[in-house]
Protein backbone atom coordinates (compact mmCIF):
# COMPACT_ATOMS: atom_id res chain seq x y z
CA UNK A 1 0.00 0.00 0.00
CA UNK A 2 0.73 3.40 -0.69
CA UNK A 3 1.57 6.05 1.77
CA UNK A 4 0.80 9.89 0.00
CA UNK A 5 -0.70 12.80 0.89
CA UNK A 6 -4.49 13.61 -0.21
CA UNK A 7 -3.45 15.54 -3.06
CA UNK A 8 -1.73 12.72 -4.80
CA UNK A 9 -4.22 10.20 -3.69
CA UNK A 10 -6.30 8.95 -6.37
CA UNK A 11 -9.92 10.01 -6.87
CA UNK A 12 -12.98 7.32 -6.50
CA UNK A 13 -10.92 4.91 -4.20
CA UNK A 14 -11.37 3.89 -0.51
CA UNK A 15 -8.51 5.31 0.72
CA UNK A 16 -7.67 5.01 4.92
CA UNK A 17 -6.33 8.30 6.85
CA UNK A 18 -3.24 6.93 8.16
CA UNK A 19 -1.27 10.40 9.63
CA UNK A 20 -2.53 14.38 10.18
CA UNK A 21 1.06 16.20 9.32
CA UNK A 22 0.02 19.22 11.07
CA UNK A 23 -0.41 20.48 15.00
CA UNK A 24 -3.04 20.03 17.57
CA UNK A 25 -5.46 22.83 16.17
CA UNK A 26 -5.34 21.25 13.24
CA UNK A 27 -6.14 18.02 14.12
CA UNK A 28 -8.91 19.21 16.33
CA UNK A 29 -10.60 21.08 13.59
CA UNK A 30 -10.62 17.92 11.04
CA UNK A 31 -11.70 16.25 14.06
CA UNK A 32 -14.68 18.73 14.03
CA UNK A 33 -15.20 18.34 10.38
CA UNK A 34 -15.29 14.47 11.08
CA UNK A 35 -12.27 13.13 9.53
CA UNK A 36 -9.55 10.66 11.71
CA UNK A 37 -7.24 8.41 11.60
CA UNK A 38 -8.06 4.96 10.68
CA UNK A 39 -11.41 6.29 8.71
CA UNK A 40 -12.19 5.25 5.02
CA UNK A 41 -13.15 7.70 2.88
CA UNK A 42 -13.00 8.84 -1.16
CA UNK A 43 -11.59 11.62 -2.68
CA UNK A 44 -14.41 13.02 -5.02
CA UNK A 45 -12.93 15.01 -7.13
CA UNK A 46 -9.54 15.71 -9.46
CA UNK A 47 -9.53 18.91 -10.32
CA UNK A 48 -5.91 20.48 -9.89
CA UNK A 49 -7.47 23.97 -8.12
CA UNK A 50 -9.98 24.63 -5.73
CA UNK A 51 -11.24 22.34 -2.44
CA UNK A 52 -10.83 18.58 -2.87
CA UNK A 53 -14.18 17.01 -1.55
CA UNK A 54 -14.26 14.44 0.35
CA UNK A 55 -16.96 11.36 1.50
CA UNK A 56 -16.59 10.11 4.81
CA UNK A 57 -17.44 5.95 4.41
CA UNK A 58 -16.62 5.42 8.10
CA UNK A 59 -18.73 8.65 9.37
CA UNK A 60 -22.41 7.76 7.95
CA UNK A 61 -21.50 8.70 4.10
CA UNK A 62 -20.56 12.79 5.37
CA UNK A 63 -19.53 14.85 2.41
CA UNK A 64 -16.82 17.86 3.70
CA UNK A 65 -14.70 20.48 1.28
CA UNK A 66 -11.11 21.05 2.61
CA UNK A 67 -8.72 23.25 1.03
CA UNK A 68 -5.77 21.94 -0.51
CA UNK A 69 -2.99 22.98 1.95
CA UNK A 70 -4.91 21.27 4.59
CA UNK A 71 -5.52 18.33 2.47
CA UNK A 72 -1.74 18.35 1.59
CA UNK A 73 -1.34 17.66 5.14
CA UNK A 74 -3.50 14.40 5.37
CA UNK A 75 -1.64 11.10 4.40
CA UNK A 76 -3.53 8.47 3.28
CA UNK A 77 -3.28 4.82 1.97
CA UNK A 78 -4.94 3.28 -0.81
Amino acid sequence: MAKVSLIEAPAERNLKVIDVQAGKDIRQHLAILGIHINDIIIKQNWAKWGPVLILNKSNGNSKVAIGRGLADKIFVEF
